[in-house]
């Protein structure tokens, strides 16, 4: 059975609920730091210099550690990954288009960062990315930009002998997030599998099941689900609040878990990876305690910058969400 990825949620303030959908953290981040025009890579284009992967940890040790790593942090991570824990590392991002084409990642390809984790047993897994709606919906329902779409995702997996595909579309039109959805998936695992059995072909979920999913039946359709845990309260939020909180109020990690993704928690529960963040929310706010009314939103915070920080400030612990946090005082107004 695979464990559920594990690490720390470090959150700036903490509670109260929302009610309707918002764009994950892999949207609002690709827009803040992507890399538009894709920057060129210091190895052969081609992928020639890249080895296969030489054994399978996750099998070996019976637990997935899966981590997303994006192009604008790939120069700089790259000399700080831990394949000794990892055994997934997610290769973001191939951007799809309209007519089932796929721009590559800056600095493609990782040839560095695919032959460690190769040779270490980490799987790298080519990240296909769009945020659009309509687009998404012309990739999974033209049946001539679908097949040239799984011509292309198979073809760069073979390239540069990557162990598997994570379709990371969000913002799906509420009629697509059901069977059509399904169906693709499945289509695209028995297209890739004919190729190559041991490809694992996953699936970026949401954490809430807001409208029209059908999460058993895209458990079935691929090899697993990465459940985005994280983005419970944002930009948008009018009270501080835990990005990733574990429990109270009535959206939260437990309820997603065990009632948002029950059906396939009791049938296959190794059909499931949560994902937890690396990064925090920082507000504006007129109190010091959680649930504070806020003034203004500043931004996200890297788990980097938030952990010497909450040592400077002090570290809180929330426990009706059972997360950390950290305050300090501006003025006499606001926290």
């Amino acid at each position: 059975m695979k464990k559920i990825f594990i690490v720390i949620t470090l959150i700036i303030l903490a509670i109260t609920g929302f009610a309707q959908e918002y764009n994950s953290i892999h949207e609002l981040h690709y827009k803040e730091f992507g890399i538009k025009n894709k920057l060129p890579g210091e190895f052969d284009p081609e992928g020639k210099d890249i080895i296969p992967l030489q054994f399978d940890k996750s099998k070996r040790d019976n637990v997935t550690i899966f981590g997303y790593l994006p192009d604008w942090e790939y120069q700089t991570a790259r000399n700080y990954l831990r394949y000794d824990i990892l055994t997934h590392i997610a290769a973001f991002d191939f951007v799809a288009n309209a007519s089932g084409g796929l721009t590559n990642p800056s600095y493609w390809p990782w040839t560095d960062v695919i032959n460690t984790a190769h040779q270490n047993g980490v799987k790298v897994i080519l990240t296909v990315v769009n945020f659009d709606g309509d687009v998404i919906h012309t990739i999974m329902t033209n049946s001539t930009v679908k097949q040239t779409f799984f011509n292309n995702v198979k073809s760069r997996m073979i390239q540069y002998q990557l162990d598997g595909i994570n379709i990371d579309f969000e913002s799906l039109n509420t009629a697509d997030r059901g069977d059509v959805v399904n169906n693709f998936m499945a289509e695209l695992s028995a297209y890739v599998k004919s190729t190559n059995p041991e490809a694992e072909i996953s699936f970026a979920g949401p954490a809430v099941n807001w409208s029209g999913w059908k999460f058993q039946g895209l458990a079935n359709a691929c090899d697993y689900i990465f459940i985005m845990g994280y983005s419970f309260w944002g930009s948008w939020s009018t009270t501080t609040g835990a990005c990733a909180p574990l429990t109270g109020g009535s959206i939260n990690i437990a309820n997603t878990v065990n009632v948002q993704y029950s059906a396939v928690t009791q049938s296959a529960p190794e059909k499931l990876i949560l994902g937890v963040p690396y990064y925090g929310l920082k507000w504006i706010a007129r109190t010091s305690q959680p649930g504070a009314s806020v003034i203004d939103w500043v931004s996200s915070t890297r788990f980097t910058t938030d952990q010497p920080n909450s040592q400077t400030y002090g570290l809180q612990w929330n426990t009706n969400n059972q997360v950390p946090w950290y305050r300090w005082q501006i003025n006499d107004t606001s926290w």
